[in-house]
Parts: C-alpha cells; sequence; structure tokens
C-alpha cells in the first residue's frame, strides 16, 4: 500500500525532480556547469566525466565523431546481433548519418557504444524511478567499481543527459546495483 502512494506522488513530478530524488538516493549530484541541452547532452556529459577521470577533454563533437567511427566498426551485441535489428526500417547507415550530425540525440546504442569505446564502466541514474540506478560495464569480467573509476551519467528519461559526481559529504551508493555489460563480439 505504501508503495503504491508513493508511486501515485511521484507520477506528477517532472523527470528532472525525479531524477534530483534519485540522485539524493545515490548519494550523487550534478556537475557544474550543466550539459547544455542542445541535442548533444551525452556528448557533452560524457566528455566531462572524461575530464572527471583525468582524460584528456575533448569537444562534444570529437566525442561524437569519434563514436560514430566506432559504431560503424563494432555494429553488434555482445550475442553477435547487428544494430539495424533495433533501428526502424533496419537503416543502419542512415542511423550513422544522423547520429554523424550535430544536436542529435543520443540514444541506448550511442551510450552502449561510448562505454566500450572509452572502456569504462558507466553508472546511469534515471528518473524512471524504481530502475533508478544501473551500472553498465564495457565488458565481461570487468570488476573495477571504484567510483572514481566510473563515469556517472544522470538521465531524465528522453529528455536530456547531466554529468555527475559524489556528494562530498557522502558515499555514493554504486555497489550491488543492477549490472549489465555493454561488450561486442
Amino acid at each position: 500500500m505504501k508503495t503504491r502512494l508513493k508511486q501515485a506522488s511521484d507520477k506528477g513530478k517532472s523527470p528532472k525532480s525525479r531524477l534530483d530524488m534519485e540522485l539524493r538516493k545515490a548519494g550523487l549530484t550534478h556537475r557544474h556547469p550543466p550539459a547544455p541541452k542542445d541535442g548533444n547532452c551525452l556528448f557533452h556529459a560524457m566528455n566531462d566525466q572524461l575530464i572527471r577521470r583525468g582524460r584528456v577533454s575533448q569537444s562534444a563533437t570529437k566525442v561524437r565523431c569519434d563514436l560514430v567511427n566506432y559504431l560503424r566498426s563494432n555494429p553488434t551485441t555482445p550475442d553477435g546481433t547487428h544494430f539495424r535489428e533495433f533501428i526502424k526500417h533496419r537503416a543502419w547507415d542512415t542511423y550513422l548519418r544522423r547520429m554523424a550530425m550535430d544536436g542529435e540525440w543520443g540514444d541506448w546504442i550511442a551510450l552502449w557504444g561510448l562505454i566500450n569505446m572509452f572502456e569504462i564502466p558507466v553508472a546511469v541514474v534515471s528518473s524512471l524511478g524504481e530502475t533508478g540506478l544501473n551500472i553498465i560495464h564495457p565488458g565481461a569480467g570487468y570488476e573495477n567499481e571504484a567510483t572514481r573509476d566510473m563515469a556517472l551519467l544522470g538521465h531524465e528519461a528522453e529528455l536530456h543527459y547531466h554529468s555527475l559526481e559524489p556528494i562530498a559529504a557522502q558515499k555514493p551508493l554504486l555497489r550491488n546495483q543492477s549490472k549489465n555489460t555493454a561488450k561486442e563480439k
């Protein structure tokens, strides 16, 4: 009964409010400056996470370009299924052309590609509530789960990606969460 009441009260909240609630539960907060809402937010947020992890800064445009080239060379899921199977009319070349365009929103295929291309696990906190925190690893057997070694992204479902960081006074709750693997072949 209590769960139903909570779910009913959460439905009226904006995706941003729900995301902020999930971030507090996970011990995370938004990094500043925020990712621009220009259709490139996934690429801005991932670049910011690369900087947070001590990697060389790139532009969102460069991250996008590198991703498209990576997906062109690595077009399958871990079980060998080509990504065209998940795209309308199976138009993989059209998908890649669109994804190369400035302002084209990054989807789960783009996120999967970034995780594997950069070979870093990503913790994604979603505004979707019960599925709030998922950790996606670049490959089977990747055991390093230290917060400092993960990219931390927030996702307002179907709207916007955010770059995140741990709240200084709290230890993030990233262990023992849902784990997915995003390794090809």
